[in-house]
Parts: C-alpha cells; structure tokens; sequence
C-alpha cells in the first residue's frame, strides 16, 4: 500500500495563489468477523484512491476578505462499501453488517469557501461544495444498485454565518448549515430528506475569562442521520425502513478560563 502527493503551486502576484496536485491514498484491507458471516466475504481488499484538484486562494481588501476554491476529480478502486445482510428473515437479532468491496467508484465535485470582516465589528462567513459520487461494478446481489451514488454523500452542502461584536467584550453569532439528501447505506435505495439547522450564540469574555450561552439547532428540526432497512417486526418480519435522528434542539452554558 503506497501513497504520497506532488503539488505545484503559482503565486499570480501577493494576493492570489494557484495550485494543482496529485495524491495516492489508500486504507487497508481486513476481515468480518462473526460465524454468520459467508466464507467468501470474511475479508475484503484494500481500497486505493487517486486524487486529482485545482484550486485557487486569494485575499482582497488589505486581507479582510479571503477565499478559497478548489475543483477535485478522485477514482477509487477495490471501493470498500458497507452492506447490511439478515441471516435469518424470521429472527431480527441475526442480523450481521459487513465491508465488501466494489470493483471502482468516482467523486468529482467542488468547494468555496469566503471569509468578510465587513467592518471592525460584523465578519461574515459562507461555504458550499457539490458532490458527485458514482458506485460501480458491485457485488452481484447489488447489481441493481450500480451507478447509483454512494452512501452519505449529498449532492450539495452549504454553511453560512455571522459574528457581531456589540463591544469589545460581547458578541453574538449565527450560522445555518444543510445538506441534500443523501442515501443511508450502499445495499439498498433508503434516503433522508434535506434539511437546515440554525444555531446561534451571545458570549462574553474579558481578560482570561469566557462565557458563552449557546443553542444548536434552535428551531427544533427533526432530521436523520442514520437509516436501516430490514425485517424487524413479527408475525411477516416485512422489510421497514428505521431512522436514527439527529439531536433536537440543545441549549447550554460553556465557561472557559486560561492560566
């Protein structure tokens, strides 16, 4: 297993730097354990990736504005995928996740990300990416699958946020963040849906001291995170989708001190 970077870069002049690189990276190979698991599938490969990307950074305004951009192409192969198999259909505890491999998988896609201190109390903040993911050449079982993009990787992912300075000791933040929906797992078709959360922040500090009231996802959305699709519930033990969710609204108190 061999990995390593080349990168070239270009200062255009002191204020933007372009570049462009290539990468190797692989992650190792190793075994499923359990008795329930098939003989054939109790060890799988390791998955290699090669890395392409071009990308561009710059600051403007004497540096109160700065940005970063950079457009990626990566070709996976021996992709290690997650699959979920119920040994039994009639008894819901028998059931065994394990790691197989695909034959190749592509990602392409694109990041932004700017930073703006508007004035001497307001900065501003927004970030996005697309994502574009493709499996290929699965198991045989998961044929109907191929093509298909893989697990928890949406399309499209944004953040974005202020931070206000009502003086020098007290500010106030806000940032809203979402993503597209995305699949849950590489052997079957279950998806969330797309949301946004909304957190928000007032803090104070002086000298060595902190304190900051925070809330994260304050408006209470209910979203998922994990999905599982199989026979669970007697007398038929039908396949059913379950959601595992996200935290719901949270509200708390960090004190901070340095020494």
């Amino acid at each position: 297993m061999l990995g390593g970077h080349f990168t070239v870069s270009h200062d255009v002049d002191d204020d933007l730097r372009t570049y462009g690189l290539v990468s190797r990276g692989f992650k190792g190979g190793g075994f499923n354990p359990g008795t329930a698991v098939p003989m054939d599938r109790r060890s799988y490969d390791p998955e290699y990736l090669w890395n392409f990307e071009v990308g561009v950074k710059g600051d403007w305004l004497n540096k109160r504005l700065t940005s970063n951009t950079s457009i990626f192409y990566d070709l996976r192969r021996d992709q290690q995928i997650k699959l979920g198999v119920q040994n039994d259909p009639s008894d819901p505890l028998s059931f065994t996740y394990l790691t197989d491999n695909a034959q190749s998988g592509t990602t392409s896609g694109m990041e932004t990300e700017l930073n703006w201190e508007a004035t001497g109390r307001l900065s501003l903040m927004a970030s996005t990416g697309l994502l574009f993911t493709s499996l290929d050449q699965l198991p045989e079982e998961l044929a109907d699958l191929e093509g298909r993009e893989t697990s928890h990787s949406p399309t499209w992912q944004f953040a974005t946020g202020a931070r206000y300075s009502l003086t020098e000791a007290i500010f106030t933040r806000v940032d809203v963040t979402g993503k597209d929906s995305f699949y849950f797992d590489d052997g079957n078709n279950q998806k969330s849906s797309a949301y946004a959360l909304v957190n928000a922040a007032v803090g104070w500090s002086s000298g060595d001291w902190s304190v900051t009231v925070w809330g994260h996802n304050i408006l209470d959305r209910s979203y998922a995170v994990r999905g599982f699709y199989f026979g669970q519930e007697p007398p038929d033990f039908q396949n059913k989708r379950y959601i595992q969710r996200g935290n719901p609204a949270q509200f708390g108190v960090t004190a901070t001190v340095q020494f």
